[in-house]
């Protein structure tokens, strides 16, 4: 971390983003989410990065209760340009 961060933790981004790369993973995502809602300590930044997924992965995001960040890509372009987008 480096000491900006640790100097000033309430004026600067969340220490850890998670980015989870979804395509058509509805059914995955919702206890993915669940879990990190369970995680101890300061609650990540989320970001699913939803590659033209077709399942209800938006309203998956939506009912998690979660503040949820929702990249959407037009096609899939990958793991890694997925991960990369978030």
């Amino acid at each position: 971390m480096s000491p900006s961060r640790a100097a000033h933790p309430s004026s600067v981004a969340p220490p850890v983003s998670v980015v989870i790369p979804s395509v058509d993973g509805a059914r995955h995502l919702g206890p993915c989410l669940a879990s990190l809602a369970r995680s101890a300590g300061a609650l990540p930044e989320v970001v699913v990065v939803d590659a033209s997924s077709a399942d209800g992965t938006r309203a998956t995001c939506a009912a998690s209760g979660l503040s949820v960040r929702i990249v959407t890509l037009p096609s899939n372009p990958g793991f890694a340009a997925a991960v990369n987008a978030g």
